[in-house]
């Protein structure tokens, strides 16, 4: 997949772009991401294919497509799409956050947690590869923790939030109240 990093991208973004006037034909798509040439064109399908198995583009009919961002997927559903493109071949970071539109991070974080329990290893070239063959996939222990970590995290900031905004009312109740003390007393 390393080969068409480059191709992906560009046919992504003309996707995107073209996506704001609805459906998109590979015509235009070929027009917008530059391709010209016939083996463009057919590495272009490959990419296509790709795109439709992340989800980021839906088959309406033969050579229609509609473009739908992947920049609001959800982290499982990002380490879905790595899983399956690694179940398929040894890939590099970068191949896959292209193909999941993960971070940079993210993919080194979770396919660290993969070499860590003994399902993949990292080859001299920087590619990783499966070394079990699993049809699902290895839990992210360490990714799971975070996100309960982060929930517990966000829960007391919105209980601290609360208990402020109670005080805070209070505090306004009080002052009012002083004031109208206040002019009582002017009288």
């Amino acid at each position: 997949m390393s080969e068409w990093t480059g191709l992906a991208a560009r046919v992504r973004e003309a996707a995107r772009k073209l996506s704001a006037s609805g459906a998109i034909d590979v015509d235009s798509l070929c027009q917008e991401a530059g391709i010209q040439t016939y083996d463009e064109k057919r590495r272009l399908y490959r990419v296509v294919g790709d795109l439709m198995d992340s989800g980021e583009l839906k088959r309406v009919e033969r050579g229609i497509y509609l473009f739908e961002d992947k920049a609001e997927l959800q982290p499982a559903r990002k380490a879905d799409l790595m899983w399956r493109l690694i179940r398929r071949q040894p890939v590099k970071i970068q191949d896959l956050q292209t193909f999941a539109g993960a971070s940079r991070d993210y993919v080194r974080e979770w396919l660290q947690s993969l070499v860590k329990q003994g399902v993949a290893r990292k080859n001299e070239n920087g590619t990783y590869q499966l070394i079990k063959s699993l049809v699902e996939m290895p839990r992210n222990t360490k990714a799971e923790r975070l996100r309960e970590l982060r929930r517990k995290r966000r829960e007391a900031a919105l209980r601290g939030l609360r208990a402020a905004k109670e005080a805070i009312e209070k505090a306004e109740r009080l002052i009012q109240e002083m004031e109208g003390e206040e002019s009582l007393h002017a009288e």
